[in-house]
């Protein structure tokens, strides 16, 4: 296994809805596929928490960096060691550009503006375009070209991007910095001394606090962006949690979309001695006390080090590069729930899984359209076991002017209903619809019908959350 210190950033995840047909997906770079440097990236359904695709390309090696736009439909991958950031389209899963960064800039951190215009690129090295020493280079997302090159501190590392997009909050993890950019001029405002090693960075959607992860002083910075100061430092203090010190090398953060809460992962683990090997937690942090309120266990397969948070808050998304000391599955992704504080799944990926940054697609948070349901209730009727009987229904926007977003969840209970086509994220155009099929396969005689549910979310305020009732039996 490789050994390596890396940086990383993650930010709050935008909140508008994907293209048509659009899944909300998260991307995954693995840093090597087949024990080299060439790397390939995972692609996560986060309804189901199954990888459905695997993304390959040539300019794929050593990637780390991910920014999703806020549209849905591309995601930038940041690649050291062929020096250049990847473009994905996310609708066919396929790269379609590769923009060229210069001789040895190792990007790392990457982040897109809210209105999907500029890239933000850590570039993590001394030869640099543009005559930089050490830096962030500015890509036109029309062009895929470099526009501008910012000079920032010394090994910049982890970048995050103001909610109005206004500013850019850039780590400088050699020089224990950040650099704040404005989008307006490309020019640094501010530099903010903080501890030691900085490396994730994240803002809240109300711009007015920034979270930064200091690897080596293991503690996490609070800055003011209205005096640019750093308002509280977040030590090793004993939280009442599971195991002390809170923070252990920490990496990775994100931020609730409510901003409540802030998510860090830490860098290394704690030990498990009834178990025999090393676990690794996520922090809590509560953004009104600025205090940690909880530990969520994520992984025992390796260092927690990306992270991102589903655009309605209820799950965390963990890379978790490495091997399992204990002998199980390694190179994974952990599930977290935000309610529960616990984790609920772990999703094998490929090798090395690094994904620091944006790296969830986005959902929707505007309000528009009209949601219109079949009938309330769907029958399927007896059906012989070992059978099965599909059927279609259309959900319909009901407003001639405005376009309605909805997110089609997987039904339940699954067994015995399954949504064959139609789930996930859509945006229906005024007085159109879209097509869902579901399936009905018993697998055992049932003397009542088994009530099971489609559930829907919507853009529709007076509507934003409902399901259609499914009820079949066996025979």
């Amino acid at each position: 296994m490789k050994v390596r210190i890396y940086a990383i950033t993650a930010f709050a995840v935008g909140c508008l809805f994907g293209a048509p047909g659009h899944a909300q997906k998260a991307y995954i770079p693995n840093e090597s596929a087949a024990n080299s440097d060439v790397s390939d990236v995972s692609v996560i359904d986060t309804a189901t928490n199954t990888v459905t695709a695997t993304i390959t390309g040539n300019y794929l090696i050593e990637s780390y960096g991910v920014a999703a736009s806020r549209d849905g439909t591309k995601v930038y991958i940041t690649n050291e060691f062929s020096d250049s950031v990847s473009v994905i389209d996310t609708v066919t899963n396929m790269v379609i550009a590769n923009i060229n960064l210069g001789y040895q800039t190792f990007p790392q951190g990457v982040a897109v503006t809210p209105d999907g215009s500029k890239l933000y690129v850590a570039e993590n090295a001394t030869n640099l375009p543009l005559n930089q020493n050490s830096g962030v280079a500015v890509i036109d997302t029309a062009t895929n070209t470099v526009i501008a090159g910012i000079q920032t501190g010394v090994r910049p590392v982890g970048v995050a991007v103001s909610p109005d997009g206004g500013k850019v909050y850039v780590t400088n993890q050699s020089s224990n910095s950040v650099s704040v950019i404005a989008t307006a001029t490309n020019s640094v405002t501010a530099t903010i001394t903080v501890d030691s090693g900085p490396a994730g960075v994240a803002v809240t959607p109300d711009g007015r606090k920034v979270y930064v992860a200091n690897q080596t002083s293991s503690t996490v910075s609070v800055i003011d962006t209205a005096t640019n100061t750093v308002t509280k430092t977040i030590s090793n203090d004993n939280c009442g949690c599971s195991f002390n010190p809170t923070f252990n090398y920490p990496i990775g953060v994100a931020v609730a979309p409510d901003g409540k809460s802030v998510y860090v992962a830490t860098g290394y683990a704690h030990d498990n001695p009834t178990l025999g090997y090393a676990d690794y937690y996520t922090a809590v942090i509560d953004t009104a006390t600025d205090t940690v309120s909880a530990q969520i266990y994520t992984s025992s397969s390796g260092i927690p080090l990306g992270m991102a948070v589903t655009p309605d808050g209820s799950k965390i998304y963990v890379a978790n590069p490495g091997e399992n000391p204990n002998g199980g599955p390694g190179n994974n992704v952990s599930v977290l729930d935000s309610a529960t504080n616990t984790r609920t799944a772990l999703i094998q990926t490929g090798l090395y899984p690094i994904a620091f940054g944006n790296f969830i697609t986005p959902a929707p948070a505007y309000s528009g359209g009209q949601l219109v349901l079949p009938p309330k209730s769907w029958d399927f009727g007896a059906i012989k076991i070992g059978t099965s009987v599909t059927r279609q229904f259309n959900i319909a926007n009901g407003s001639q002017t405005q376009a309605l977003q909805v997110n089609v969840l997987p039904a339940t209970p699954n067994p015995p209903y399954s949504l064959l086509s139609g789930g996930g994220m859509a945006t229906i155009g005024p007085g159109q619809s879209e097509k869902v099929v579901v399936q009905f396969k018993p697998a055992v005689v049932t003397a009542t019908s088994i009530a099971g549910s489609v559930p829907i979310t919507s853009s529709d305020p007076n509507n934003p959350s409902a399901s259609i009732p499914l009820s079949g039996r066996g025979k």
